[in-house]
């Protein structure tokens, strides 16, 4: 008898020990040990405010933004948060393939400092022509307002100084071995592009609105376009050879080969120019590729971008994701866009309106309040 009690209550015991252990993992759990859906997504949570995102690393601050820092996407700090402002600063090389290496600009007690993705101090940017190979010395460069230093595997043996005649310098492209195009900032909508051989001798120069500069088979495309978004558009080979051309259109998301397809195209995607978002006539869009088949529902309604990424309203509330490179996912889990007039989708049951939203090639990234913290949510693009 006492052996049959002793036994009830040691399994008594190991009951309310079961009971106890479920209670906390039903925090993390539904009944059928799925993770809960305000949990689907979620990369980290911190307690940093998030200002910006790129390649893997946010750019937060503290103490209603007097103290600046960066994380990675593990919400590991990178970069201590103990700086007055933190930018990157080669955010667009980086995304155009001209420079491997992220680095970032901070401010310290008035100071401006180059630091890399170490926390570091660095600043110099390897040169990659965008067409042909460089020739010579000339290995790494640095930037400041007012133009460019290239400098030798040393880094410390300037070797050129390309500077702005006028405006303030904001981009450096190293086209081919000989040639160099330097844009500067002259206004607002206002440029100035200046072509200068190797030596830093100015061979031509042009104001536009903007400039861009892009690989495209074997040339570089160089493309201005006036505040009225006209065109004039240039090809450079890798001896030098420039010609006038009009065989290419740009978006937001670059330079793309043949003129603008016809009708109301908003994007072209794909590394092969071969995907349209394209409006009708009855004010809907379609996804589409080159021969005008649907590559997910017939038609969209509304469409959202957010950098790299866009996405669109079907008719179902539901939502599909496509990015630059032209990545489809037909229809996301735990969206809804449940009004047509809101110009942005409701994730885990909340707008991401009110959001911060940054859009990767790789994946689109939501930073929502939750308390004292920050949530990080990170949704793939390969569903």
């Amino acid at each position: 008898m006492k052996r049959r009690v002793a036994f009830l209550i040691t399994m008594l015991f190991v009951i309310i020990s079961i009971l106890g252990c479920s209670k906390h993992l039903s925090i993390g759990t539904n009944g059928d040990n799925s993770v809960n859906k305000e949990k689907q997504g979620l990369l980290f949570s911190t307690e940093y405010e998030v200002q910006d995102y790129f390649n893997g690393y946010f750019i937060v601050s503290k103490l209603q933004g007097k103290l600046w820092g960066v994380i990675d996407n593990s919400g590991n700090e990178i970069i201590p948060l103990k700086y007055t402002s933190i930018v990157f600063d080669n955010k667009k090389e980086v995304a155009d393939g001209r420079n491997d290496e992220l680095n970032f600009v901070a401010e310290d007690n008035g100071v401006k400092i180059h630091l890399n993705t170490n926390g570091e101090l660095g600043g110099s940017c390897k040169i990659k022509p965008i067409i042909g190979t460089i020739n010579d010395e000339r290995e790494y460069y640095a930037k400041n307002t007012s133009g460019v230093y290239v400098a030798d595997s040393t880094k410390k043996n300037i070797l050129y100084m390309y500077s702005v005649g006028e405006g303030e310098f904001v981009d450096f492209y190293q086209i081919t071995d000989e040639y160099e195009l330097l844009v500067a900032e002259t206004g607002i909508r206002s440029e100035k592009a200046y072509l200068l051989n190797k030596i830093g001798d100015v061979i031509w120069e042009k104001s536009c609105s903007s400039c861009t500069v892009q690989k495209k088979g074997d040339n570089a495309v160089i493309y201005f376009q006036d505040f009225m978004g006209k065109a004039e558009i240039y090809t450079m080979d890798v001896d030098g050879n420039m010609n006038q051309v009009d065989n290419y259109c740009k978006d937001d998301f670059g330079i793309h080969d043949g003129k603008k397809p016809e009708g109301l195209v908003r994007y072209i995607l794909g590394a092969d120019d071969n995907i349209y978002i394209k409006q009708t006539n009855d004010k809907f869009y379609k996804l589409i590729n080159k021969m005008g088949d649907n590559l997910a529902y017939d038609k969209y309604i509304e469409y959202a971008q957010h950098e790299d990424i866009i996405l669109l309203l079907n008719e179902n509330q539901g939502v599909t994701m496509v990015n630059s490179e032209g990545k489809v996912v037909k229809d996301l889990e735990d969206f809804e866009w449940k009004d047509s007039e809101s110009s942005e989708p409701d994730y885990l049951g909340k707008c991401i309106y009110y959001d911060e939203v940054f859009g990767a090639k790789d994946a689109l990234y939501i930073v929502r309040e939750n308390g004292e913290k920050n949530d990080v949510y990170r949704i793939s693009i390969n569903q």
